[in-house]
Formats: C-alpha cells, sequence, structure tokens
C-alpha cells in the first residue's frame, strides 16, 4: 500500500519540479527569440516602417534563410542560416556562445552545438556551405536559446548564403514608446512583423492547459482512492480476526474507525515524505535529460518550498479517503462474525450508483454537446462535461457488477464462484471497475484526439502518389545529362518523365460548397501527352482520353477546373476557354508539387501562342526506394545546386520530394499518447491484480471447502484469471466508451479535423492489456490449495 500512495506522489513532485525547471516568465521567452528588440519586421516593404519608427528606436538589420551545407560524409544537407550581428546589444540574451567568438567578417561563421556534432567541426575548422558553395572559417560554437536542437549557420550582416529567405530589421523602442505597434493598411500587403508582447501564452492557451491540468489531476487521484482503498480492504479483511478482538474487549465501532484511519494516515505520511523527496531528487539528477526533451535552458530556480509538504499532503488525504470506506466496514462487521472470520456481504448499493452514474452522464453529455458548437466554442466546459461522462459511466460499474453475477449460473464453477464473490461485493468490485474505466478513457481519448489532429499528418494533402519521387523545376534545369541517367540507375526506376509546362496556369472554374477549407492544387498546365496522363494518374490513359488529346483538347485532373465541359487558362494573350476531359488524380496534390494540375499537346500550345518552359522530374518507381538510394539522389540534387553558378544558382534551396507508400495509411501518435497508453495498461494490471488479491484473501474457506470434497490444484487459477476477466472484461469497455465522449467534443472544436481510429494503439489497450491481466494473474497464483481452521 506504501507504494501504491507514493507512486502518484512521486509523479506529482517530478511534474511540479519539471514544471518549475521548463516554466520561465514570457519575458524571458521573448528574449531568447528577440533579444532585447521589442519587434522583428520582415519583407519588402520593411524599410518603409523604418521611417515610421518612433525617435531613439535602434535597428539593426536581420536575414535568415536555408542553405546547403557539405557533410563530413561527403553528401549535403539543407540547413536554416541568420545573417545578423551576434555581439550587437540588441541582441543580447537570444545568443549563447559556447566556443569561440562570433563572426565579425565575410568568410567566417558560428555553428550551432547541433550542427557542430553533426558536421563533426569545432573552432578553427572550416566548412563548405553556400549557395554558390563557397568555404567558411568556423570561429565560434554558438546556440539559441530558444531551440537548443536548431542546427544552423550564424553569419555577419554582409554575408549572406542564399539569395532568397527572409529580409527584415530587428527594432528596440525606446522606454517611452513601449507598446508602438507597425501601422498597416496604406497599400502594405508585402509586409511582415513579429512582436515580442505577441511571443507568451494568451489566455485561451492558458485556460486550455488549466482544464487539461486539472482534467488530469482529477482522474489520476480518483484512480489512486479507489485502487488504495482496495488495497485497505484487502488489509482490513486479512486483520478482521485481530480488530474482533479488540472489539470484543470493549472497543468502539468509532475506535475500530480511528484504528483503521491512523493506519491509513502513517502509511500516508511515510509515502507522502518519501515520494516528494524522490521526486525532487529525480529531476535534479535529470536536468540534462530534461533540457534535451524541451529543447531549451532551464530555469535556475527550483521547486518552492511550500509546494512539497502540499505534494506530501497529497498521500495523506488519499490514504485517509481510502481507508474511510474499509473503516466503516469494519465498524459496522458484527463482533462475533469477525471473531469467527467469516465473510460478511458487503453493502449493495449499485441502484443508487447506476441512478447518479446515468444523471450525470446525460448531464455530461449534454454539456459537451452545447459547448462543442461553434458559437460557444468552451474548451473548459467541454473538458468539465467529458468529466462528469466518465464519471457517470464509472459509477455504472457496481450495477454492472451485480448484472455479471445474476448471470454467473450458467457459468463453469471458477467463473460462477469469481463473478458471484464480486457480486456480492460489488462495490469493492466496481471500485477496481472505474479504476480500469479512468485509465482506459484517458488513453482512448487522448489517442483518438491525437489521431485526427491534422497537425499530426491525418488530414494533409500529399505531394505525389506512392512511390513517386519528384524534383522541382529550379533543380531538375541544373541536372545534365549524365545526372539524369545516374537517376536512372541509381532508383527503381519505371518510368522518368521530364516535365515541359506552358506559360500559364488553369483557373478555378467548378468549386462545389464543402465543409472545411477546399483544397488547394496545382495550377500548372503541363505541355506533353499520354505520359503525362500515367504519371498524374497511375493508370494507362483510356481511349476516350487519347482521341482528347489527338483533337486539340485539354485534360484536366481535378473537377474543380472544368465546368460545362471547357476549361479556362488564364496568361494567355487573350481569356481562353477549350473543351476539356477529366482524368481525376488519385488526390489533391498540394499545390507546391511538381505534379500538374491540367495538360494540352504541343500543338495546341503552339495554336494558342503559349510559350513553355522546362519543368520539373516525375520519376515513378517499381518499389519503395531504399534509404540510401534516396540519399544518393538527394546528394546529387543539392550538389548540382550548390556548385551551380552565380547566375544559374536558386534562391533558396529546392528539396527532393519523396512520398512513401504508407506515409498517409496510418495516423501518427505523439509521446504523451503512448505513454498514457502504457499507463493505462500499468493500471489495468495493477487494479486487477489488487481486486484479485482482496478475492483471493476471502475465498479462502471457499476454496478450502472445495479441497475438502476433491477439486483439483487448477481451480484457483481458474477462479483467479475469472476474478481479474471481471475486472477488465467491465472496466476497458466501459472506459473505451467514455474516452470517446471527450475526443468527440474536443475534435468538435476543430472543424478542420477528422475522425481516423489508430486501430494498432486502441487494440493495445482495450485487447492486450485485460489479456495480460488475465494471463499474468493466473501465472502468479499458487495452485496448492490450503486447508483453513474452522473458528466456530
Amino acid at each position: 500500500m506504501v507504494l501504491l500512495l507514493l507512486v502518484p506522489v512521486y509523479a506529482a513532485a517530478v511534474l511540479a519540479s519539471a514544471w518549475a525547471a521548463v516554466s520561465v516568465p514570457a519575458d524571458r521567452e521573448a528574449t531568447w527569440r528577440l533579444g532585447k528588440a521589442d519587434m522583428l519586421i520582415s519583407g519588402g516593404q520593411a524599410e518603409e516602417i523604418l521611417r515610421d519608427l518612433p525617435a531613439g528606436s535602434r535597428t539593426i538589420p536581420y536575414h535568415d534563410g536555408e542553405t546547403v551545407v557539405a557533410s563530413h560524409d561527403g553528401g549535403y544537407l539543407i540547413r536554416e542560416y541568420r545573417a545578423v550581428d551576434l555581439v550587437d546589444p540588441v541582441n543580447d540574451g537570444a545568443y549563447s556562445v559556447r566556443a569561440g567568438r562570433p563572426p565579425a567578417a565575410a568568410g567566417e561563421v558560428a555553428i550551432t552545438t547541433a550542427l557542430a556534432t553533426a558536421l563533426r567541426v569545432g573552432p578553427g575548422d572550416s566548412v563548405r556551405a553556400g549557395l554558390p558553395e563557397g568555404r567558411l572559417v568556423v570561429v565560434g560554437v554558438v546556440d539559441t536559446p530558444d531551440k537548443l536542437s536548431r542546427e544552423a549557420l550564424l553569419v555577419a550582416p554582409s554575408q549572406e548564403l542564399s539569395a532568397g529567405g527572409r529580409r527584415g530589421f530587428l527594432v528596440q523602442l525606446p522606454p517611452a514608446a513601449a507598446g508602438w505597434h507597425p501601422p498597416l493598411g496604406q497599400g502594405r500587403t508585402d509586409l511582415g512583423y513579429l512582436l515580442r508582447d505577441s511571443l507568451g501564452p494568451d489566455p485561451a492557451e492558458q485556460a486550455l492547459v488549466a482544464a487539461g491540468m486539472a482534467v488530469v489531476v482529477a482522474f489520476a487521484g480518483a484512480q489512486v482512492v479507489l485502487l488504495v482503498s482496495a488495497a485497505f480492504a484487502v488489509a482490513a479483511r486479512r486483520q478482521r480476526r485481530e480488530l474482533g478482538l479488540v472489539a470484543a474487549v470493549g472497543a468502539t465501532g468509532r475506535q475500530l474507525t480511528r484504528i483503521v484511519l491512523a493506519n491509513g494516515l502513517v502509511l500516508g505520511l511515510c509515502a507522502g515524505a518519501l515520494g516528494a523527496v524522490i521526486g525532487v531528487l529525480t529531476v535534479q539528477f535529470g536536468r540534462s535529460w530534461l533540457q534535451r526533451l524541451v529543447d531549451r535552458p532551464l530555469a535556475e530556480e527550483g521547486i518552492a518550498a511550500w509546494q512539497l509538504p502540499g505534494i506530501a499532503l497529497l498521500a495523506v488525504v488519499a490514504g485517509l479517503l481510502a481507508a474511510l470506506g474499509p473503516a466503516r466496514a469494519v465498524a459496522r462487521a458484527p463482533v462475533r462474525e469477525a471473531l469467527a472470520n467469516r465473510e460478511v456481504a458487503g453493502s449493495r448499493g449499485g441502484r443508487r450508483l447506476l441512478v447518479a452514474g446515468l444523471a450525470a452522464s446525460v448531464v455530461g453529455i449534454t454539456l459537451t454537446t452545447w459547448a462543442a458548437q461553434p458559437e460557444v466554442a468552451g474548451v473548459v466546459i467541454v473538458a468539465f462535461g467529458s468529466g462528469l461522462i466518465l464519471l457517470g459511466v464509472a459509477a455504472c460499474g457496481p450495477a454492472v457488477v451485480g448484472l455479471a453475477g445474476r448471470i454467473a449460473g450458467l457459468l463453469p464453477t471458477p467463473v460462477r464462484l469469481a463473478w458471484r464473490h464480486g457480486a456480492r461485493h460489488q462495490l469493492r468490485t466496481g471500485a477496481a471497475v472505474a479504476a480500469v474505466c479512468a485509465a482506459t478513457a484517458g488513453s482512448v481519448g487522448l489517442m483518438l484526439f491525437t489521431a485526427a489532429d491534422t497537425r499530426t499528418g491525418s488530414a494533409t494533402q500529399p505531394d505525389a502518389r506512392a512511390g513517386q519521387i519528384l524534383i522541382p523545376a529550379d533543380a531538375a534545369r541544373l541536372l545534365n545529362a549524365d545526372q539524369t541517367r545516374s537517376l536512372r540507375q541509381t532508383l527503381p526506376a519505371q518510368h522518368l518523365l521530364h516535365l515541359t509546362v506552358a506559360d500559364t496556369e488553369v483557373a478555378y472554374t467548378n468549386v462545389a460548397p464543402q465543409p472545411g477549407p477546399p483544397p488547394v492544387v496545382s495550377q500548372t498546365v503541363a505541355v506533353g501527352g499520354e505520359d503525362v496522363v500515367r504519371a498524374m494518374t497511375g493508370q494507362e490513359p483510356g481511349q476516350a482520353i487519347r482521341n482528347a488529346i489527338d483533337n486539340g483538347q485539354a485534360v484536366a485532373f481535378y473537377r474543380e477546373f472544368i465546368s460545362d465541359g471547357r476549361l479556362r487558362l488564364n496568361g494567355t494573350p487573350q481569356p481562353t476557354a477549350i473543351p476539356a476531359v477529366l482524368a481525376t488524380a488519385p488526390a489533391y496534390f498540394r499545390d507546391r508539387s511538381v505534379l500538374p494540375g491540367a495538360l494540352i499537346s504541343e500543338e495546341t500550345a503552339a495554336s494558342l501562342g503559349i510559350r513553355t518552359r522546362p519543368g520539373g522530374i516525375i520519376i515513378d518507381t517499381t518499389r519503395r526506394p531504399k534509404p540510401d538510394e534516396l540519399a544518393t539522389v538527394r546528394n546529387m540534387v543539392l550538389g548540382a545546386q550548390a556548385q551551380a553558378s552565380q547566375t544559374d544558382v536558386p534562391a533558396n534551396p529546392v528539396r527532393l520530394v519523396a512520398e512513401q507508400p504508407d506515409d498517409a495509411a496510418s495516423p501518427r501518435l505523439g509521446p504523451i499518447a503512448l505513454l498514457l497508453a502504457l499507463v493505462s495498461g500499468c493500471v489495468t494490471l495493477v487494479a486487477s491484480a489488487t481486486a484479485v488479491a482482496l478475492a483471493t484473501s476471502e475465498l479462502r474457506i471457499d476454496l478450502s471447502t472445495l479441497a475438502a470434497v476433491g477439486a483439483g490444484p487448477r481451480i484457483t487459477r481458474w477462479i483467479t484469471a475469472a476474478h481479474a476477466g471481471l475486472i477488465v472484461g467491465l472496466g476497458v469497455p466501459l472506459g473505451a466508451l467514455a474516452g470517446v465522449a471527450p475526443a468527440a467534443g474536443v475534435i468538435a472544436l476543430r472543424p478542420e479535423t477528422a475522425w481516423k481510429v489508430p486501430w494498432p494503439a486502441v487494440g493495445v489497450v482495450i485487447v492486450l492489456a485485460p489479456a495480460l491481466a488475465v494471463i499474468g494473474s493466473a501465472a502468479l497464483t499458487k495452485s496448492r490449495l490450503v486447508l483453513v481452521r474452522r473458528l466456530t
């Protein structure tokens, strides 16, 4: 029981200490990002804003972007770079010099610790980087506190490593002009700015974090109380005769209650003190690991001294609450039954809990449905409603346990004994069911929401068909004939198509209303024939499409480009609408993709006076390319850009696009969801083990009777497995049902999300963990039947 009380206190101490270490003031976070500057102004019209700055403002130029860097193994990488004066007071706090010095002249560079590790270089060494490529001397190692894992190069303001990127100015306002914002409007469309006061969390984000923490703490506390209550019931059962002797010599029911509560108080004090100290020490010794995990410096201030007693008090409160139920049961037990060590059936309050649980579930569903509406959008109300639903479903556990006891007569003897015993103590068994229910609901709900979140990759547009490799036009034009042949030899290429595109684009003419934002696809018009259709659709074009191309008609790959059988082209000498047919693409590919949106023949382009230019390269493969094959092609493409002449080099590095076959097949789950699934499995195992230990302790007389009439030793394991199956077989389905509610509420708040069930992870929670609980309970139970002495 000390361990059961210690674990939540330890977890709370670790969480509080880690939160204190990673939580820094908003101004410090802004300093990591902007230094002493009040804003970053960028864009083509940034210099116009400088004329409007308040008197006394200080500005320094700032340029960031991406460039190509030669790796230590002869390959090439795309990495971030910044051209800024690191020693200017405006940048105080934004950069931390780890070794050497900041760059001060052309040809010098400082690199971050992560990039120095990746390139295996340090101060005094040289690197090859830039578009076009040049040799730079490493003069220092400098980190960016807002992201310690950033792999970036830092150069002097006079040196640029690529022509593209973002150009702007860091602005530090005088104290008298605090709160000044750049004037917008007046035709200033090419302007962007980042304000210092916009970098901290807004009230909505803080409310969401607070609501989430409140729900997690409440659920965790409920699970601890339920599990420890069952453990105290085991202890009280084993001390039943001793407590009966105390009652026989004159102790009152109140005194017996105090004995059991004192046990909970002492255990809570020991577990609280030990868990709080171990938790704080864990964070102190793991600061380096925690810093790598959060990817930024930790605060020097530790957890407040007054918080430790409060955390330790959690164990005391949990111990007292958990001991309250067993204490009342001991006080009410008849003295004769206690002295005889005979089992007394527990209270049957399942019906009252069933009514209360159904009422709480109805109220929770109503609140969640109402708060999820767009005009309400109440995150806190959704969290509260979800909690009511979970509590309501968990409260139905005792009634469901009682129902299982009613149908136990139809089942084999071991199952019948286990289920009827659970029904006789349905409140205690229901507590274990509720603990499993709460753990399962939390993990299932978070997994469903994480899988549906568009930021995890479940509802995004692909760049290409599965197995395709695309090389954009800016990089394709730099490849010579030998390199193009090398592409075929390196990759398992089935078809290689070098696109020709028109100096025009296709117009949207048939956009149907649909929920959520419409897909944005490429409006590029390819010039060619059947091979373009094959590359877009992955299938051989039909006769109708061949005839259309031969007759000078266009081919549209998306229905949004065709209206009344015609396709309209923009950018031609005169607006042109030509007959078109539809060859539907297998997906809505992104607008930045190399894949075109429509196709016309060379003859049609010539007849309309449309000029053409080289486009990108599309490679269809016979199998999924291996990592080393993709790396060879990437090095070839990036190397061609790095070694291009000053006039041919692209403004920004051009990436190779490789869409893998199974990238969008299954939703991705974050580490928090996977961790919660692991915790859910552990709670399922602990809850079933605790309930089984209680049942085994109270079934000793029944098992002894079975041994006396000739029952085999294996029946003990069958009864244990049946009891564990009752706990997890009821708790897991109830939890899965309750877990859908919070996920549905939060997903309803975000119209851009869509349901997508991560079946493998959900299967681990609702199938694997219960199976392990049943098998483990049976395997760890001794088969030997013990004869007990009759005391009456």
